[in-house]
């Protein structure tokens, strides 16, 4: 079965876990791991226990807060192995569309249909209000 992991410094793996319930109800393919919390440096054996209780039969999609940190970092090894699927750059544009297609994630371009979701969400509204570019819609 395909699984989600939000991984993330403090507590915005939850929050992120929070909002997409609030949207899409609840989500029990989805986990989080929230690092460095009380000043607790744990972050490496608490991947390493993660990946060793994981079930074989599932896969899993690991989402991290941002590229090059050291919650990513500590995944990038097992991405490099093929034992786990790894984005950066969580927002819940980008999570909300993983969550809406976990079961139809068939290779590489659905992967970048949530990649440019994550990219889309990302607007200098004030640009767009600025430029006179601003949607009927809102």
């Amino acid at each position: 079965m395909r699984k989600i992991l939000l991984a993330s410094h403090g507590t915005l793996a939850d929050s992120m876990l929070c909002s997409i319930e609030m949207i899409m109800g609840r989500q029990e393919r989805i986990k989080t791991m929230c690092a460095y919390l009380n000043g607790e440096n744990e972050i490496e054996s608490r991947v390493e226990k993660f990946m060793k209780e994981r079930s074989a039969e599932d896969e899993w999609i690991v989402v991290t807060d941002l590229f090059g940190g050291s919650v990513n970092n500590e995944f990038m090894g097992y991405a490099q192995s093929g034992e786990i699927r790894l984005l950066s750059g969580m927002n819940l544009a980008m999570l909300l569309t993983l969550t809406e297609n976990l079961d139809n994630l068939n290779g590489e371009s659905m992967l970048q249909d949530v990649m440019s979701a994550a990219q889309e969400g990302c607007v200098d509204c004030s640009a767009l209000v600025c430029n006179g570019q601003m949607m009927e819609d809102f």
